[in-house]
C-alpha cells in the first residue's frame, strides 16, 4: 500500500515531463552562470586605511612607551577585496568601517634589533553585509614597532652661581638638599641628560643665602630637556657668606746653632699672612699664626721647613680661601764663615796693670783672626784692644790680648789673640846708656824702643 502510494507520488511529480524538468535545470544552470560571469561578474578591489594602536595603555602601565607613533599612524595599509560589484560597491560605501590597528597583543616581544619588535596588522571589516565577498590580502600585514622601557635613576644636582657677595665677603660651597633627585623617562631620554641646575644669584650678599630652588633638566648640548619627571620638584640650597680676612704669620724662631764655622745669613717664610673666610668671633681666636720652633743644630746647608696652615685653624670654624696659599714655606739660609786676619796697630791697643818704673817694647801689630764678612776697604780702626799687665814681671812675656768688636760689624774674634812684650826696669836702661857712651860704640850699639821691638816682630812671626 505504502510503495504504490510512493511510486504515484514519483510517477506525478518527478518522473511526468521528465525531459522538460531537466531541460529546465540545464537551463537555470546556464542563466544563473551567465548572470554570474556576465551579466554580473566577480571583481576585486583595493581599499586603503592608515594604522590605528590599540591598547597603547597596556604598555605605558608595563614601562613602555611607543618611539615610532606618528611613523605607525601614517602607515597605508591596502585591503585587496574580491566580490560582485554590488558587494563591493555596499562595501565601497561602507569604506569607513575599514579598520587596520596594531593592538598591544599583538607585538612579538623578541626584538629583531635594538627598541624594534615585529607587530602583526589586523584588519576590522563592516558586520552585517547584504553581500558576499572575500579578502584577498592586506599589505603590509606587519610593521616594526619601536618601543623604549621607562626607567628611573637618581641624578646629581648641581648649582650655577651668579653674582658675588659683598666686598670683604666670601661664598663658601654651596650645600644642596637632596644632592640628588629622581628622575624618570624613557631610557634613550634618560641617556641624553648631560647635567640637572638649579641656579642662585649671590649677588652683593652680607648674609647667608637659603632658598629652594627648582631644577632644570638639559641635554648633553646644554638645551633643556623635556619627556623627563623630577622625583622632586624643589631642592633646598644653602650657600654660607663668610667674612673674608687676613691673619699675619709669625716670624720664625730659631733654636741651636749651625755646624762648627757655619753661620746663618737669613731666614726667609712666605706667605706673611694667610687668607681665611669666617666670623669676627673666630677671626679674634688666632690673631696671628706662631710657627714651630726649627732646630738648626750642626746644619751646614740651607734648611728648608714646610707647614701645613690648616692645623692652625683647626681650633676654629674658619676656612682657608681657595686662593690663599695652603702652606708656609721657610728657608734657613747656612753658609761657612769666612775666615780672615786682621793686623790691628798697637796704637790701638791700650795696655795697663804695669808700673811706671817700667818700659816697654812690643811688636808693630797683634794679629786677630775674625770669621764673618770682611770688606775689602775695612778701616780696623774700628776694632779696639786692651792688654793687661798686672802681675806681669821684668822680662819678655807672652801676653794675651783682648779685643772689643763692634756688634753691628757682623765679626767674631775666633780663638785668642796674643803678643810678646818685653818689659824693663827704666834704671837699668841708664846703667845700659852710660855703659855704651863710654865705650864709645854708639854707631853698633845704639838703644831705642823701637829696636828690641823688631827683634819681639821676628819672635813673634817664629811662634
Amino acid at each position: 500500500m505504502v510503495r504504490k502510494k510512493v511510486k504515484e507520488i514519483l510517477e506525478k511529480y518527478i518522473l511526468n515531463n521528465l525531459g522538460w524538468k531537466i531541460f529546465s535545470f540545464v537551463l537555470a544552470v546556464i542563466m544563473w552562470y551567465i548572470v554570474m560571469n556576465i551579466i554580473n561578474p566577480t571583481e576585486t578591489k583595493v581599499f586603503t586605511t592608515t594604522v590605528i594602536l590599540k591598547d597603547e595603555q597596556k604598555l605605558i602601565e608595563n614601562g613602555f612607551a611607543i618611539l615610532n607613533k606618528n611613523e605607525l599612524e601614517n602607515i597605508a595599509v591596502e585591503i585587496k577585496a574580491r566580490g560582485s560589484r554590488p558587494a563591493l560597491d555596499e562595501l565601497t560605501n561602507r569604506s569607513g568601517d575599514i579598520v587596520a590597528f596594531i593592538d598591544a597583543d599583538d607585538i612579538n616581544m623578541e626584538p629583531t634589533s635594538e627598541n624594534k619588535y615585529v607587530a602583526k596588522i589586523d584588519i576590522t571589516l563592516p558586520e552585517n553585509m547584504r553581500y558576499m565577498y572575500d579578502i584577498i590580502s592586506t599589505t603590509p600585514n606587519t610593521a616594526f614597532v619601536e618601543l623604549d622601557n621607562k626607567i628611573s635613576e637618581d641624578k646629581v644636582v648641581t648649582i650655577d652661581l651668579t653674582g658675588s657677595a659683598a666686598d670683604g665677603y666670601v661664598s663658601m660651597a654651596p650645600v644642596i638638599t637632596p644632592p640628588k633627585v629622581n628622575v624618570t623617562g624613557l631610557s634613550n631620554v634618560i641617556g641624553d641628560i648631560g647635567s640637572i641646575k638649579v641656579v642662585a644669584d649671590i649677588s652683593n650678599l652680607t648674609s647667608d643665602y637659603n632658598e629652594n630652588l627648582k631644577p632644570v633638566v638639559y641635554d648633553k648640548d646644554g638645551n633643556i630637556l623635556s619627556g623627563v619627571t623630577l622625583g622632586s620638584d624643589t631642592v633646598n640650597v644653602e650657600i654660607k657668606i663668610n667674612k673674608k680676612g687676613h691673619i699675619p704669620i709669625s716670624a720664625p724662631k730659631i733654636n741651636g746653632a749651625p755646624a762648627n764655622n757655619y753661620r746663618i745669613t737669613d731666614i726667609e717664610y712666605e706667605p706673611k699672612f694667610i687668607e681665611a673666610t669666617g666670623t669676627e668671633e673666630d677671626f679674634k681666636k688666632i690673631p696671628q699664626i706662631n710657627l714651630p720652633i726649627i732646630n738648626i743644630d750642626g746644619e751646614s746647608e740651607d734648611r728648608i721647613v714646610k707647614f701645613d696652615v690648616r692645623p692652625f685653624l683647626s681650633d676654629t670654624n674658619l676656612v682657608l680661601h681657595a686662593e690663599s696659599p695652603s702652606e708656609i714655606t721657610v728657608r734657613i739660609k747656612i753658609e761657612a764663615e769666612k775666615i780672615s786676619t786682621l793686623n790691628i796697630p798697637m796704637s790701638q791697643i791700650s795696655i795697663s796693670g804695669y808700673s811706671d818704673t817700667y818700659e816697654l817694647e812690643f811688636q808693630d801689630s797683634v794679629k786677630l783672626s775674625v770669621k764673618g764678612e770682611v770688606p775689602d776697604n775695612f778701616d780696623t780702626a774700628l776694632i779696639k784692644g786692651n792688654i793687661d799687665l798686672s802681675g806681669v814681671n821684668e822680662g819678655t812675656h807672652f801676653v794675651k790680648v783682648t779685643f772689643d768688636i763692634p756688634q753691628e760689624l757682623g765679626l767674631t774674634q775666633i780663638g785668642e789673640s796674643s803678643t810678646i812684650i818685653k818689659i824693663i826696669n827704666s834704671a837699668e836702661i841708664t846703667t845700659e846708656e852710660n855703659s855704651t857712651e863710654s865705650e864709645e860704640q854708639t854707631d853698633t850699639n845704639e838703644t831705642t824702643v823701637n829696636e828690641p821691638a823688631a827683634d819681639l816682630n821676628e819672635q813673634t812671626e817664629d811662634l
